[in-house]
Order: structure tokens, then C-alpha cells, then sequence
């Protein structure tokens, strides 16, 4: 009985100190001491002395000084302790949301909710939502986020709700929660996909000046990937500031972006509405060559060039207009307005420029077949045959 008595007397001593311990480890944490929590936890640990919240409080300061093989070991050791506790499941998720096995941090977030039920685990309803956006389900996000209940939101909670919002194209909420963020103590530097996510949202509610601002932060961050001078192009050009659109369309190809037959359309006209025809012409032909079965590089390369009046334009002009007929083909219905236009140039070209009236005929009569009632035409041939 005596025995009993001690060891029960012992047990009772040893939970009080570990109690004792486990706030000083929440205090210490609290101050963000890490260093402090990780030695005397471990001591506690070494002497037996360790409880499941011990652990948890190591695994915490482990996971801010991002020592995960340290979480890992402590994670197992606090599910050991009590495999019933919410926050072994919570640390668990974070380990596996970080080496990328996105499957267990969510199980592992979900159980960590399940047995939370009585009171709402805050940090494991946004780990398992943080997820859900990166995989795609930004609507389910936004539903488990809108479930939260708490005076003390987070700046994660805005983070993500601002993401969720833009990725199912509520932009002006997004804009909101970005602003509360950024008015939080100790918010976090947005990464370069939330500037991007942040500046599109802006452009989407025609807030162009702030939209600017972000992609100019960008600008400064030297991102790798020129996509956003696109959007920042595109805002440009609702301003009618074709300067500056012009100016980041040749940034965005400088910096290695792609080409495709919009863009080059886009940064070809620019320059030709800034008269700068030479410029244009040179962007007209690249199209020609990346896309070689299409004739509207063809088509604005003769107009640039009729528009400079340089030696041998027409000679010039007169190619690329035959190139515009070969690669409209047998689509002269749907291509009409530009095939009645390179028609007519070469008919006028053989009419008055280097007569060869029968040639000439030729592009007249292609014009009838496409319009039969075009007086130019009528009158071309009928003063051809008088001759």
C-alpha cells in the first residue's frame, strides 16, 4: 500500500512538473523563443518527463526552424504518447503538405478536424483548404474557409480566401481580402503568383492605375516569366497608351515569350496605328514565318509598305499581295474584305502602274465572282474592253 501510495505520489509529481514544463514551452513558443523550446523540450523528453503536447511543442518549433527530419521523429513520438490528440494529426499534415504528399496531409488535416468537432480546429481548416486550392477546388475552399468561425482570423486566412476568390473570378472580394491582408500586423510578403492573382483581379474591375502598381512590383521582383507583360500590354491599350503597349510587347519577346499568331497580330498594329511602319512591317514578317499558311503577315507587311512609299514599294507590294490570294485559296467568301483588297491592288498595279491589261482583267474578274455588283471592277473591265 505504501508502495502504491509513492508511486501514485510520484506520478502525480511528475505530471504537475511536465505541466509546469508544457506552459513554459507554450510561453516560450508564444515568444517565438524556438531555440529555447527545442533544448528544454528534448531534456524533458530524455528524461521521460515528455507528454503528447511536449512533443507537439517540439515538432511546432522544429517545423519554424524548418528542421522537418526533427518533426518527423517528434510527430511519431506524439502520436505514440496519444494517437487521439488533434494537433499530432495537424503537425502530421504540415509534414506531409511539405515533402509534397498531398494525399496524407489532407487525411492527416481531416483527422485532425474529426477529432476537433467540439471546438474547430482553425490551422487544420485552412491546411486542408490550402490544398484543396493548390489541387483546383478553389469552390469547395471557399465553402470550408466561409465555415470558419473565430475573432482572431489570421493573415493565412485572408491569403487564402483572397487566392480562392480569384481563382472562381470574384474579383472584387478577392481585391477585399488582399486589402486585409495588407493591413495586418506582420503580414506576409506576397509571393509572385499572388501579385500576379492581385494585378489580374485589379484589371478585371477596371482598376487599372492599382493594377499597374502590382505589375510594377513585379517588374522589380525580374520574374522569370514574361506572361504578365501581356496583361500590363492589355491595359495599355484599354488607356489607348499604344507607346507603353507597344513597349511591353517588345519586353515580353525580349524576355523570351512565345510567340503566337494573336500576339504578333497585336504587336504588329500597334505599331502601324503609331505610324512607326518600318517597326511593324519587321513584326508582320516574323509572323509570315512562324505562321507561313497564314496571309495576314502577308496582308499588314503590303500595307506597311505601300504606307512608306519607298523605291520599289509597289514591286514589293504587289508580291505579298499575290501571297495574300495564294493562301486565302478557296476561301474567298469567308476572307472577302482582304481578298477584294489584294485583288484590287494587283488589278490597279496592271491597270496603271506596268500596264498589262489582260492580267489585269484577271484580278477584276476575281473581284466579281466575290462581289458582282462592285463598281470599280464593273467600270475597270468595261473601259478594258473599250480598249
Amino acid at each position: 500500500m505504501k508502495v502504491l501510495f509513492i508511486y501514485v505520489l510520484l506520478y502525480f509529481t511528475v505530471l504537475k512538473a511536465s505541466s509546469q514544463t508544457n506552459a513554459e514551452l507554450s510561453n516560450l513558443l508564444a515568444q517565438n523563443k524556438l531555440a529555447e523550446v527545442v533544448s528544454k523540450g528534448e531534456n524533458m523528453s530524455s528524461n521521460s518527463m515528455a507528454t503528447v503536447e511536449t512533443y507537439i511543442f517540439i515538432c511546432r518549433a522544429y517545423r519554424l526552424l524548418n528542421n522537418w527530419d526533427k518533426v518527423e521523429v517528434n510527430m511519431q513520438k506524439a502520436k505514440t504518447a496519444n494517437n487521439k490528440w488533434p494537433d499530432v494529426y495537424y503537425e502530421m499534415g504540415c509534414y506531409y503538405e511539405h515533402i509534397g504528399v498531398m494525399e496524407l496531409a489532407k487525411s492527416n488535416f481531416l483527422e485532425c478536424i474529426e477529432l476537433s468537432k467540439s471546438v474547430q480546429h482553425y490551422e487544420a481548416e485552412l491546411g486542408y483548404s490550402r490544398i484543396l486550392i493548390n489541387e483546383g477546388f478553389a469552390n469547395e475552399a471557399l465553402s470550408r474557409l466561409n465555415l470558419i468561425k473565430t475573432n482572431n482570423l489570421t493573415p493565412e486566412y485572408y491569403r487564402l480566401m483572397a487566392i480562392a476568390l480569384c481563382n472562381t473570378a470574384q474579383h472584387e472580394k478577392a481585391i477585399l481580402n488582399f486589402q486585409k491582408l495588407e493591413g495586418m500586423p506582420n503580414a506576409p510578403v506576397l509571393t509572385e503568383e499572388e501579385l500576379l492573382l492581385k494585378a489580374f483581379a485589379y484589371m478585371k474591375t477596371d482598376n487599372f492605375q492599382n493594377s499597374l502598381k502590382t505589375y510594377f512590383v513585379l517588374d522589380q521582383m525580374k520574374v522569370e516569366n514574361p506572361a504578365y507583360l501581356i496583361d500590363m500590354a492589355n491595359i495599355y491599350k484599354s488607356l489607348k497608351d499604344y507607346a507603353k503597349q507597344a513597349e511591353c510587347l517588345e519586353l515580353y519577346f525580349k524576355k523570351g515569350g512565345k510567340y503566337s499568331l494573336s500576339l504578333l497580330f497585336e504587336h504588329g498594329k500597334v505599331y502601324y496605328l503609331l505610324e512607326n511602319y518600318d517597326k511593324a512591317d519587321s513584326v508582320f514578317n516574323v509572323m509570315s514565318q512562324e505562321y507561313p499558311t497564314v496571309y495576314f503577315g502577308n496582308l499588314w507587311s503590303a500595307r506597311c509598305i505601300l504606307k512608306q512609299d519607298h523605291q520599289g514599294a509597289n514591286e514589293k507590294a504587289l508580291t505579298l499581295y499575290l501571297g495574300v490570294i495564294s493562301k486565302i485559296g478557296e476561301n474567298t467568301e469567308k476572307y472577302k474584305k482582304d481578298y477584294i483588297e489584294a485583288n484590287h491592288f494587283i488589278a490597279y498595279y496592271y491597270f496603271s502602274t506596268k500596264p498589262d491589261l489582260a492580267k489585269s482583267k484577271i484580278y477584276w474578274n476575281n473581284i466579281l465572282k466575290v462581289d458582282p455588283e462592285n463598281d470599280a471592277a464593273k467600270q475597270a473591265i468595261a473601259a478594258i474592253e473599250d480598249n
